[in-house]
């Protein structure tokens, strides 16, 4: 069992070392190109994510408490 995981932790290695040494160099771009502006349709993505994923946990939430109630008003 220690012989497999020290061939997995040394195959990581290598293939992390591999990785990063492939990436060192910078790329390399023409002089003509022109940035492209990411900012704003990143934020507005970022906040429909956020809301999206709290009225899905409200719901769970609101979900999860109907059962429980259920389950305690059947109890009593």
């Amino acid at each position: 069992m220690n012989t497999c995981r020290l061939i997995k932790v040394l195959l990581f290695v290598i293939i992390m070392a591999n990785s990063y040494k492939s990436n060192a160099d910078a790329p390399v771009f023409s002089q003509d190109t022109e940035d492209v502006p990411l900012d704003g349709g990143i934020s507005i993505l970022l906040a429909a994510g956020i809301g999206y994923g709290i009225k899905k946990t409200k719901s769970n939430y609101n979900s999860s408490k109907k059962i429980i109630d259920k389950k305690i008003s059947l109890n009593t």
